[in-house]
């Protein structure tokens, strides 16, 4: 049988196989075995989560942990469609630790993944890999003896027009230094900066469609800011310098 992971790496091997039992993400609620039986690298590519370009989904896993241990999870997602999860903002630390579970008993990790505005339209893979203790941010191994790996296929689509003149959000100047403004057609409730690990690394309240955050404090680099307003959530790419 052709190799189920090509041209992408794997699959990888686990000593010791402790599953994850439920993936759901933007249509996918996969559920599958707690098995110790089950296969190291299980592949659902016929599992397909359907995202939009610059938006913001919720993915939440469940999964069995041997006992009174923690796991923790890395997600990969090929944005460019390279054949690789080597690029920047394409590993993301799932925040959240999974203490004994049975992976049945609805203990979940949730986190947000803020799709690139730039992310390349059409199917990529998404590999989601659970370690026992640590996270390894490797996607090609398995960083630890007790664990396991799943790929499944993640569909991305671009942002409609009509979506686009709706938002007529302004989020400006970019790059920016200190202070960014933000310009929206309707209230903005509240602003979310995300590193491109998918991290949150800063959250504004607000109660109005002009406003402005001060993000001097943040590292040089890319950041992904989520604008949650009363017309739905928008994402935009912006640059600290």
């Amino acid at each position: 049988m052709a190799n189920p992971a090509a041209p992408y790496c794997g699959p990888l091997v686990f000593s010791f196989v402790e599953p994850i039992t439920n993936v759901t993400f933007a249509g996918i609620n996969n559920t599958s075995s707690a098995a110790t039986s089950s296969a190291a690298h299980e592949f659902f590519l016929d599992k397909i989560a359907n995202v939009t370009a610059g938006g913001t989904y919720t993915l939440s896993l469940q999964g069995y942990t041997g006992g009174n241990y923690n796991n923790k999870f890395y997600v990969f997602i090929d944005w460019n469609q390279n054949g690789n999860f080597n690029d920047p903002g394409e590993a993301i630390l799932i925040n959240g630790t999974l203490t004994n579970s049975t992976g049945s008993d609805g203990k979940t990790v949730t986190q947000d993944i803020v799709i690139p505005a730039d992310a390349t339209i059409g199917n990529t893979r998404m590999r989601i890999k659970k370690t026992f203790s640590t996270a390894y941010p490797d996607p090609c191994t398995n960083g630890s003896s007790f664990g396991q790996a799943e790929d499944y296929t993640v569909n991305i689509a671009s942002l409609a027009v009509s979506d686009v003149t709706k938002a007529q959000t302004k989020v400006y100047p970019n790059p920016v230094v200190d202070v960014l403004n933000i310009d929206a057609a309707s209230k903005v409730n509240s602003v979310s900066v995300y590193d491109l690990s998918g991290k949150v690394v800063s959250t504004h309240l607000l109660n109005s469609a002009k406003s402005q955050i001060n993000l001097a404090k943040l590292a040089p680099g890319a950041y992904m800011v989520k604008i949650d307003t009363e017309n739905g959530p928008q994402t935009v790419k912006i640059v600290k310098e």
